[in-house]
C-alpha cells in the first residue's frame, strides 16, 4: 500500500487561455455537514454512477455518524496530500451518432 498511495509532486499549473502558472495552494479541509449538502444538492439523480459504481441513492442512505466522517476523512487526506488516486481520474466516454450525421466525420459523434 505504501507504494500505491504515494503524494504526487507539488506541481504547477499552467492556464492554457493566459499563460499564467500558478502553484497548486492548500486545499482548505470539509467539514461532514458541508459533505452531506453536497450530497443532497449536488450529485443529480439521473446520472450514472462513476468508476466506483456507488450511485446518489447510496450516498443518501449511508449511515450519518460513521460513514460521511469517514468518507469527510479521506477526502481531506486526499486535500491535504494533494493526491488523487488513479480510479478518480478515470471515466468511460461512449461515443453516439447524431441523427442524420455522416458516420466518418468526428464531429457526428456527441460523448455520454
Amino acid at each position: 500500500m505504501e507504494r500505491t498511495f504515494r503524494p504526487n509532486e507539488e506541481k504547477t499549473l499552467v492556464n492554457t487561455r493566459r499563460g499564467v502558472k500558478t502553484q497548486i495552494s492548500h486545499i482548505p479541509p470539509i467539514k461532514p455537514k458541508e459533505l452531506i449538502n453536497e450530497i443532497k444538492t449536488n450529485i443529480v439523480a439521473k446520472k450514472s454512477p462513476g468508476y466506483d459504481l456507488i450511485t446518489r441513492e447510496s450516498l443518501r442512505q449511508v449511515p450519518k455518524k460513521k460513514a460521511i466522517v469517514k468518507l469527510t476523512y479521506l477526502y481531506n487526506a486526499a486535500f491535504r496530500l494533494k493526491y488523487a488516486h488513479s480510479c478518480w481520474k478515470t471515466a468511460e466516454v461512449i461515443m453516439i451518432l447524431r441523427p442524420r450525421k455522416p458516420a466518418t466525420e468526428a464531429t457526428s459523434y456527441r460523448p455520454i
